[in-house]
């Protein structure tokens, strides 16, 4: 799909622009902008997909190195668990 074909400018866009208006929570606006965003790269080659997701998953762990090489990271993981994070 390409950003100026009529399938992405009349459908894909104005479904992503009508989901994300209609939910009022802002975490779950991001959610969906991140789904529907997979959708769109996998619509040009869906063995990317998964190349997306692992590069998200290394991001989300090596943003959390810093946070777990300070003192902070013990209180932190007595009290909540690093995955349920915001």
């Amino acid at each position: 799909m390409v950003f100026s074909s009529l399938l992405f400018i009349f459908i894909y866009l104005v479904v992503t622009l009508a989901l994300y208006y209609a939910v009022p929570n802002r975490v779950y606006r991001n959610v969906i902008l991140c789904v529907l965003s997979l959708i769109f790269y996998g619509w040009g080659e869906p063995v990317y997909v998964f190349l997306m997701l692992a590069s998200v998953a290394v991001d989300y762990f090596l943003a959390l190195l810093p946070l777990c090489l300070t003192l902070r990271c013990w209180a932190y993981s007595n009290t909540r668990a690093l995955l349920l994070t915001r």
